[in-house]
């Protein structure tokens, strides 16, 4: 509603100068306009434009309400909202006996709303209800609630709403004596009611052992995925161990293959060495030694002149021998003139027997570019 009317329906609550219809309750005489109220409530609107009583006199006699109740319902007709003020509720139960409360001044409000026909009123009440229950719980207060409800109002709106709250709390409820003892709940409804939550408590019970074996489960599942994760990461670790000991094998192996190239290349350029032409001279002087020794032995010179030419043979091939240059690139050549300027017939040479000269040996210098391949144990 606009706010410049609001505030003309109010300023008119408080100005009586106007007023043309009177409500009367329990002693107290509100004065209101017809306007006002009989435009909001059909049930006011034919008393007053009827042939009743109330259209001569302009006054209604309301007898089933209390005089809080009817100004909170006047209130509501000018300003379109209520307040529920507790003290005047004590000193208005006083007079019944009754236990104060707010949630049963909500149901008295939502009852003479549904009786005038105030539409607007019984949703609000009903929404202050639904908020007081949900926002402080009390299954003393709401069985109160109940039995108030169903027994002073028609309104289906609230009544649907304490149906649907007492089945949001029902397991408390039937625990609770006074809501047994509600004269609602009587014979076949109470043993409906029992039987639907027995049965709802029974599929309930079935649900959590459910729920538990499947929290059972995904905690066997978490377990069992932990553990695969160790396992991946091991077997990456063992990996990357496997992976560095390749490398360094690797390397190693490039290191050896490195090496062996290195002297079979020196090994092409060269065809003998100092040790092998040191060999092969001592193996020639042996053989011509037991070459001059063999010939002395199968064919004795037949005289001292004989003897004389081959000594001199020998000493001449000796000393041929020692004069000829050596070159280390190359291979000890046989002297073709000891075979062909000498008369004397070479005999072959049989295979030495004489032990190597135990010489000390030196440790070879490495080759330039030669690496030594450390295994450390």
């Amino acid at each position: 509603m606009d706010r410049r009317l609001t505030f003309s329906t109010g300023g008119l609550l408080r100005n009586r100068n106007y007023s043309d219809l009177k409500l009367e309750c329990d002693g107290h005489v509100f004065e209101v306009h017809k306007v006002i109220v009989c435009s909001q409530s059909p049930m006011l609107a034919a008393a007053c434009n009827g042939h009743f009583q109330e259209g001569y006199t302009n006054r209604v006699h309301i007898e089933i309400f209390q005089p809080q109740t009817v100004r909170q319902m006047i209130e509501f007709f000018y300003m379109q909202e209520y307040a529920v003020d507790e003290a005047q509720i004590a000193r208005a139960d006083q007079s019944t006996r009754e236990e104060p409360s707010v949630l049963l001044q909500h149901v008295r409000v939502n009852a003479i709303a549904d009786y005038y026909g105030v539409t607007q009123l019984t949703h609000l009440a009903t929404s202050k209800i639904d908020t007081s229950l949900r926002s402080k719980w009390s299954a003393a207060e709401f069985c109160l609630v109940t039995q108030e409800t169903f027994k002073t109002t028609g309104d289906v709106g609230l009544q649907s709403l304490i149906a649907l709250i007492a089945s949001e709390h029902i397991v408390e409820l039937l625990a609770c004596p006074k809501f047994l003892d509600l004269n609602l709940l009587r014979g076949f409804s109470l043993n409906l009611v029992q039987d639907l939550v027995a049965r709802h408590q029974d599929e309930l019970d079935k649900l959590d052992r459910e729920t538990q074996g499947l929290y059972l489960l995904v905690k066997n599942q978490e377990a069992r995925l932990t553990a695969l994760q160790t396992t991946v990461k091991n077997q990456e670790e063992r990996l990357t161990a496997m992976q560095t000991t390749k490398d360094t094998e690797t390397a190693r192996a490039n290191r050896v293959i490195r090496n062996i190239n290195h002297c079979i290349s020196i090994l092409n350029r060269t065809s003998t060495c100092a040790r092998c032409e040191d060999a092969i001279e001592n193996e020639l002087e042996l053989m011509m030694d037991s070459q001059t020794s063999l010939q002395a032995e199968v064919d004795p010179p037949e005289d001292e002149i004989t003897r004389y030419l081959a000594k001199e043979i020998t000493a001449q091939s000796k000393q041929a021998r020692q004069k000829r240059p050596r070159s280390q690139n190359s291979e000890p050549q046989d002297d073709e003139d000891d075979d062909e300027d000498h008369g004397l017939p070479l005999p072959v040479p049989e295979k030495s027997t004489q032990v190597r000269s135990g010489r000390i040996r030196k440790r070879p210098k490495l080759p330039a570019g030669f690496e030594i391949d450390k295994i450390s144990m």
